[in-house]
């Protein structure tokens, strides 16, 4: 493995000739860490009766639901009601949300649901069934952010209010997942009279929901302060007075500020874990939290990507057993294909086995199909879930390296590379991701039509055969044949060798000594904090 490593050079972006182990520490900043375990512990000092949450990702920090983007759904739940909201494994409750239930009409048309008497917002106003449409019609309108907006838009034929508690949703066609749609951030509930009496940017400005944290103040892009409502309908009393949220992108300084006492819940990559604990904090790990893998980007526009020996040879390159033992310290599991372990969830599927390494074969595929010494872009930036992605990028890159590629790492960040990437302007690029989907049959069908259907602006291929198998799931209401075809999509993915899996990994959260434990839930945007701040 190291004689691979060193091969890489300079001008390929590679690693040069430090040692694997030599650039893991370095770029994941163990001396910047200032010794975890070399001072006595601080007692944390909270804010008054408030706890301190430093995370890597929270959206904007923009507390409008309708201006969010991702990684916001850490702290909008908060702040705001969903009209279905999910237990900490996903599945749809009708205890936790807005809707305490719903029926589906049997052509699958038409969904009724009846909204919880009692609840109100933050100004004393009454949740009603206008509140639900008002909020439902702008979370799909022309400037929403959600991925499904114009699919939504042009699926839904009309939203009715019956009565004050009553709300009628009218589809085009048969729609199974029409309540899982509502339990993301879709499904927030705005205060209709409030939002249209002051207007979006005031709104923006002084939010107000129906959650058990109340809006007090933030600055954008750095932090957002909540505080504790007398009551709230789901949740009582909140455990904690205030809430402070911090956006803390760097990990030894997100470190630094638990061992000090300044914030009480983060995240580390997992060769900190020894340390944390041996310094008297505590760890809890949300299992199978992403699966790390490579996507070479719109594969119809390149003769490499679109040969299958090309995509052969990428997966046959790459030891991912060392990757594992090395870059994750021994702290991931094999995989066998995006989207990971998460397809369970569709009952029986195909049992693949993980890719082999072989790099051999994967030199005599490439000098088969003519692409000695190709050349393609792989980007480095930060990922929320692994601090140790640009380390993984370089070690994958000296695979590639190794078996006569020439792949050139550019550095950038995510959110740059995101524009590029809606923008299709991603061509010849071979995208790193820790992403992984809620454990759903609905999430991980919306997630493959998202990156598979050749109808998407995010696609990495153009398959008619995967085109026609999401195309009849997403009009099934028979959910037996929609995890039938789920499999199907899960297994051509897999022989097609579509992408580049590595491995999947757990998410480490490190907390104070003084938080209380509680389970973060499997969904993927989201630590269930309103389940931390329940009084147990």
């Amino acid at each position: 493995m190291e004689r691979i490593l060193q091969k890489t050079n300079g001008q390929g972006g590679g690693m040069g000739k430090r040692t694997f182990l030599r650039l893991s520490a370095a770029s994941l900043g163990l001396a910047a860490a200032a010794d975890i375990t070399g001072g006595a512990l601080m007692a944390a000092e909270p804010e008054g009766e408030g706890l301190v949450i430093a995370l890597r990702r929270l959206g904007f920090l923009v507390p409008n639901p309708l201006r969010e983007s991702g990684g916001s759904m850490e702290y909008l739940p908060l702040i705001y009601d969903r009209l279905v909201a999910p237990d900490p494994d996903g599945n749809l409750s009708k205890e936790r949300g807005i809707a305490e239930d719903w029926d589906m009409s049997p052509d699958g048309k038409t969904w009724t649901f009846h909204i919880r008497r009692g609840v109100t917002f933050h100004d004393g106003s009454d949740v009603t069934a206008e509140d639900a449409k008002f909020s439902m019609e702008a979370a799909i309108g022309p400037n929403s952010r959600s991925s499904r907006a114009a699919e939504m838009r042009e699926l839904l034929a009309g939203i009715d209010v019956v009565d004050p508690y009553t709300l009628v949703v009218r589809c085009n066609r048969p729609f199974l997942d029409l309540a899982a749609f509502c339990s993301n951030r879709s499904g927030i509930i705005l205060p209709k009279a409030y939002y249209e009496t002051v207007g979006d940017d005031a709104f923006t400005d002084r939010p107000i929901g129906s959650g058990p944290y109340r809006f007090s103040s933030v600055v954008v892009g750095s932090e957002i302060r909540l505080e504790a409502i007398d009551h709230h309908w789901r949740d009582g009393k909140p455990r904690f007075g205030s809430l402070k949220l911090l956006m803390i992108p760097e990990e030894a300084t997100s470190i630094a500020m638990l061992t000090t006492g300044a914030a009480d819940i983060t995240t580390v990559g997992r060769d900190k874990v020894a340390q944390i604990e041996g310094a008297g904090l505590k760890t809890i790990r949300k299992t199978n939290a992403a699966i790390m893998n490579f996507r070479p980007n719109m594969q119809w526009t390149s003769p490499a990507f679109s040969d299958i020996r090309f995509r052969k040879a990428l997966n046959l390159a790459i030891d991912k057993a060392a990757i594992m033992a090395t870059v994750f310290d021994g702290q991931a599991t094999p995989t066998t294909t995006w989207p990971g372990s998460v397809i369970r969830v569709a009952g029986t599927i195909p049992e693949l086995a993980p890719y082999g390494y072989d790099p051999a074969e994967a030199q005599r595929l490439i000098r088969e199909a003519g692409f000695e010494g190709y050349e393609f872009r792989v980007p480095s930036y930060q990922r929320t879930l692994a601090p140790e992605f640009p380390v993984l990028v370089e070690a994958v890159v000296g695979y590639w390296q190794a078996v006569g590629l020439s792949p050139v790492i550019y550095n950038t960040d995510f959110t740059s590379f995101q524009a590029d990437w809606r923008a299709g302007k991603v061509e010849g690029n071979v995208m790193g991701t820790d992403g992984v989907t809620d454990p759903s049959a609905y999430d991980i069908l919306d997630a493959m039509k998202l990156y598979l259907h050749s109808s998407s602006g995010r696609t990495i291929i153009r398959d008619a055969g995967l085109d026609a198998m999401l195309d009849e799931a997403s009009v099934s209401l028979d959910q037996d044949r929609i995890n039938e075809l789920l499999g199907q999509v899960y297994q051509r993915i897999y022989d097609q060798y579509y992408f580049v899996p590595i491995c999947e990994i757990s998410e480490i959260i490190a907390t104070t000594p003084r938080t209380p434990d509680w389970s973060p839930g499997q969904l993927s945007e989201e630590h269930m904090f309103y389940d931390l701040t329940r009084q147990g």
